[in-house]
């Protein structure tokens, strides 16, 4: 993150930052936000509260990536100085046109807040807040000048008010156009017979009422908040009362007196035929999850979300508990590249990608041809430096940890060539640690992306990178099936993957993620023993090879958008890097459950696939013998005609 500030500043220094332009939604960068910062808060133990304002379905067009680098860094400035209460971002139009929008968002916190002294210099490079030497919070300084230069590049101001020991909030403006056509409400609507049914939300927090009130009449719901359970008990029973019941409650676990459990249990010992269809949905801390199913037993609890709430994830989870069958493809449709402008600027760029593992070196191919970039594979470090030293690349994709020799190693060596002093190196890892890109830069690499592969990420660093004034090549052609025999479509939900993400980075290959999903099973079917036995052995090496076993798998996961795996792993990594010995049998536990339903799910498929075969081959058949000159040619053999009598004409052959 420093080198990327110090790029930044100096990038604007010579003014030579430019700004891109794509189409976006603010309630997207807010869910990335939140998704983002849900753990560090957790830690920390204050609430993280995105308010999502019917600005959040403006579609509009500009810097999205930079617009939420100025928000990160003031959440990110807003953690580090509070230590209880809560950070609370919002947006608002200042105006709104058909065209164009100005909005103001702001992040307000209940920190140490600063003096008039403090501020007058914040937006300098290199100012510190606190700025003696035995400060506690560390930093460069330059993130709060870069978000000043970035809100003047979008046509904005940026602002900040605090108070000594009561907070801080700064705002900031930007101007974005808007695309009306485009803002199509029904993204997150539900069916008619769900619209406008009774909402209820209980929390002790007045600021997380205001915001989950929003969010639910974004839904079309009717919602009325309440501050504890013992208002809530009272508010359903008016509402049954007056013959307008409840339908949804979302009822937050941590408050004082009575607690969501017990709020819950209370609701459901009550004596109304009504609240047997009331959907219960319990808010909870990302920490605290297992904690609360313990406690909840048998209670009838429909569904958990973590704080702070992800917009997307509440509609869709409230849809499933009413049973409700939702399409998520149009946000992964946001995310999807165009590839055509990627061809255009680097097509026919000749990429050598370095990775030992097969699953991810098929999910790399795939991304890069898709736009027009020519792959070839090295296995290892040793074959990396063979192929970079004798060939001509554009730029090389770079694994760290490898058998025969890792990434760092191999990077030192090609640069010790003459001709390859120049060659662009990227790290690709499931490393994210910001040490870990230090090191890549260290050895020698250019620049750092991490594993599983973001194809904007990718394709932004490759397009910084690679030279398109040496580029020679024609873009690669993507050859195209015209085989009328389909393959069976992937069901919509597979229970541990996300199959629209998965779509989303294998440009909807469904045969090719079959394939990975079956070469997991193979290759990892029984990687659980071997872990738990490396855990569990005295040797030296132990450890570390189950380290670097459950890294493997965490990287595959990740390209398989096994979701709940990738983060057992990542977890169950952690602990062993950091040898908490206490810890891992929990953390073996959880990883052995993330498996088993993978393996499991894709067992599942190999049985439909295997079902499905004769049916398939059937098609086949049928299909053969409409061709008029295949079913002569196998009548003749039927019949032992002669070949040589057999008179093709060009045409037919």
């Amino acid at each position: 993150r420093i080198v990327n500030d110090i790029l930044d500043f100096s990038k604007i220094e010579a003014k030579k930052l430019d700004l891109e332009v794509n189409d976006f939604l603010i309630r997207d960068i807010f869910d990335n936000l939140s998704d983002l910062f849900r753990g560090e808060t957790d830690r920390k133990g204050i609430e993280l509260i995105m308010g999502m304002s019917t600005e959040c379905q403006f579609a509009l067009s500009g810097d999205s990536l930079r617009l939420e680098q100025i928000l990160m860094n003031l959440i990110s400035n807003a953690i580090k100085f509070t230590d209880e209460g809560e950070i609370v971002i919002s947006v608002t139009a200042v105006e709104a046109k058909r065209d164009f929008v100005e909005l103001e968002f702001t992040v307000n916190d209940t920190g140490i807040g600063m003096t008039k002294e403090q501020m007058s210099n914040l937006f300098s490079p290199f100012v510190q807040v606190d700025g003696s030497a035995a400060r506690k919070i560390t930093g460069t300084g330059l993130g709060l000048s870069i978000c000043k230069h970035l809100t003047e590049l979008m046509g904005g101001k940026i602002a900040v008010e605090s108070i000594p020991n009561r907070g801080t909030t700064f705002s900031f403006t930007t101007c974005l156009a808007r695309r009306v056509q485009d803002e199509n409400g029904d993204e997150m609507l539900p069916p008619d017979e769900m619209m406008y049914k009774r909402a209820l939300m209980v929390d002790d927090n007045p600021a997380v009422r205001k915001v989950l009130v929003e969010m639910l009449n974004l839904f079309t719901f009717k919602a009325t908040a309440v501050a504890s359970g013992r208002e809530a008990q009272k508010a359903i029973r008016e509402g049954i009362a007056a013959g307008r019941p409840y339908k949804l409650a979302l009822i937050d676990w941590l408050m004082p007196e009575m607690d969501g459990v017990e709020t819950v249990r209370r609701i459901a010992k009550s004596s109304y035929r009504e609240v047997e269809d009331l959907k219960k949905i319990m808010l909870t801390n990302f920490t605290s999850q297992d904690e609360i199913i313990q406690r909840v037993g048998c209670t009838p609890v429909d569904a958990y979300i973590a704080k702070p709430v992800n917009c997307s994830l509440l509609f869709d989870t409230i849809m499933e508990v009413f049973g409700v069958e939702v399409n998520k493809t149009y946000r992964h449709e946001r995310d999807i590249i165009n590839t055509a402008v990627i061809s255009n600027r680097i097509g026919g760029a000749k990429i050598l990608l370095v990775e030992d593992n097969i699953i991810n070196q098929q999910v790399a191919k795939e991304i890069l041809e898709n736009a027009g970039l020519r792959v070839e594979i090295a296995n290892n470090g040793l074959e990396a430096v063979v192929k970079a030293t004798k060939n001509h690349f554009d730029a090389v994709l770079m694994d760290i940890q490898m058998p025969e020799m890792d990434g760092y190693q191999a990077t030192r060596l090609i640069r010790k060539n003459s001709r390859c002093k120049k060659l662009p190196i990227i790290a690709m890892t499931a490393h994210a640690l910001s040490g870990d890109r230090d090191n890549s830069l260290a050895a020698g690499m250019n620049d750092h992306i991490t594993k599983p592969v973001d194809k904007k990420q990718l394709f932004s660093v490759l397009t910084n990178w690679i030279s398109q004034k040496e580029l020679t090549a024609k873009p690669l052609q993507q050859v195209s099936s015209n085989c009328n025999v389909k393959i069976a479509t992937l069901p919509k939900d597979l229970p541990g993957i996300d199959v629209a993400g998965a779509m989303v980075r294998l440009n909807g290959n469904q045969k090719l993620f079959r394939t990975l999903l079956l070469e997991f099973k193979n290759s990892y079917a029984n990687s659980t023993q071997k872990i738990s036995s490396a855990l569990k052995g005295k040797r030296k090496d132990d450890l570390k090879s189950a380290r670097l076993l459950v890294h493997s798998i965490k990287g595959m996961a990740g390209n398989l958008s096994a979701n709940s795996l990738f983060i057992a792993a990542q977890e169950l990594e952690r602990g062993i890097k950091n040898r908490k010995m206490e810890t891992l049998p929990k953390l073996m536990d959880e990883f052995s459950t993330q498996m088993k339903l993978l393996l499991n799910t894709i067992a599942t498929i190999q049985v439909e696939e295997q079902a499905k075969s004769e049916s398939v081959s059937d098609s086949i058949v049928e299909y053969i013998k409409e061709q008029p000159i295949i079913h002569e040619l196998t009548t003749m053999i039927e019949d032992n005609e002669n070949k040589s009598s057999m008179q093709l004409c060009p045409e037919t052959v």
